[in-house]
C-alpha cells in the first residue's frame, strides 16, 4: 500500500514538471507573459485585427515560426539555429497565409523590443563551413518594425549603439532563434 502510494506521489510530481524542475504551470505562466508582451507592442486599434493564431502558431513538422511585433515573424526551416523575417499578410490566418520573406535571412541571435529588432546575421550554413567554401562574414543588423527597412553592421557594438541612439529599449544579449521559439512553444 506504502509503495503504491509512493509511486502515484512520484508520479504526480514527475507529471507536474518538464524535466528540468520547471511546472508546467510555471512554463505556461511565463509563455503567456511573453506572448502579453508582444501584444503590448501593437497599437490598441490594430490588435483587434490580428489573427489570434498569428501568436499561437507554431509551424509544422521541420517548418518552424514564432512571431515578433505583428505582422512579422520568424521562421526557420530545417535547422531552428537559422531564422528568416516574413511579413504577414492581413486578414488571412497565419497556416495558410501567404507571406512575404523579407530580404533577411541567415538569423541566429536577435533582440527585440516594440520598434527595432537587432539581429545577428550568419549568410554561412554549416555545410559551407566544411566543404572549405571562401566565407562572406558575419554581420548585425538593426530592423525597424516600423518601416520593415534595416540597416547593416560590421560589429555587434555597433548595431547595439545605432539601435539605443534610435530608442531601442530591449536587452543588448542576443539570444539564439532557437530559444526565442522556445519561449513561445516549449
Amino acid at each position: 500500500m506504502h509503495r503504491l502510494l509512493l509511486v502515484c506521489l512520484v508520479a504526480t510530481i514527475l507529471g507536474a514538471t518538464d524535466g528540468c524542475g520547471c511546472t508546467n504551470n510555471a512554463r505556461d505562466e511565463a509563455r503567456r507573459q511573453y506572448i502579453d508582451k508582444l501584444k503590448s507592442y501593437v497599437p490598441a486599434d490594430v490588435l483587434p485585427t490580428v489573427p489570434e493564431d498569428f501568436y499561437t502558431y507554431p509551424g509544422f513538422r521541420d517548418w518552424w515560426r514564432f512571431p515578433l511585433v505583428y505582422p512579422y515573424s520568424i521562421h526557420a526551416i530545417d535547422d531552428l539555429g537559422r531564422g528568416h523575417v516574413h511579413r504577414h499578410s492581413k486578414g488571412q490566418r497565419i497556416a495558410h497565409a501567404e507571406e512575404e520573406q523579407l530580404e533577411i535571412a541567415d538569423l541566429t541571435h536577435l533582440s527585440f523590443d516594440g520598434s527595432f529588432m537587432v539581429a545577428r546575421v550568419d549568410p554561412n550554413p554549416p555545410p559551407s563551413r566544411d566543404a572549405g567554401d571562401a566565407l562572406e562574414p558575419a554581420y548585425w543588423i538593426v530592423f525597424s518594425f516600423e518601416t520593415g527597412t534595416s540597416d547593416r553592421f560590421a560589429s555587434e557594438a555597433e548595431a547595439i549603439s545605432s539601435a539605443k541612439e534610435q530608442g531601442f529599449a530591449g536587452s543588448v544579449k542576443l539570444e539564439s532563434v532557437e530559444t526565442h521559439y522556445n519561449r513561445c512553444f516549449r
